[in-house]
């Protein structure tokens, strides 16, 4: 009777093994953290909650629209109380345009 011999890890997983050793737990927030310079993630106040949200985001559609920005990603609540939600831009300036224009 043969036995089957072990395989070795795929070369990604042997990387990744190598990053995150095991025990080692690393959060979502951290990654992006690392690999997002914050000057590209902007906290815009907002009011009514998700509805306020919906006017934020026809407010951004129109800028990129106009291509006055590039693209934007809705980020998550600062709190429990929704009054504030993170936006990451595509670059540093995309996130300065956009503040100058939505929060005049």
């Amino acid at each position: 009777m043969a036995t089957a011999k072990p395989q070795s890890m795929p070369v990604r997983l042997e990387a990744r093994a190598k990053l995150f050793p095991a025990g080692h737990r690393i959060s979502a927030l951290n990654v992006i953290q690392m690999v997002i310079p914050a000057s590209h993630i902007v906290t815009f106040p907002v009011t009514e909650g998700i509805f306020g949200v919906g006017r934020l985001a026809t407010r951004l559609k129109t800028l990129e629209g106009a291509n006055q920005i590039g693209s934007w990603h809705v980020g998550h609540w600062i709190d429990h109380t929704h009054t504030a939600i993170r936006i990451r831009f595509d670059n540093g300036e995309d996130a300065q345009i956009a503040t100058l224009s939505l929060l005049v």
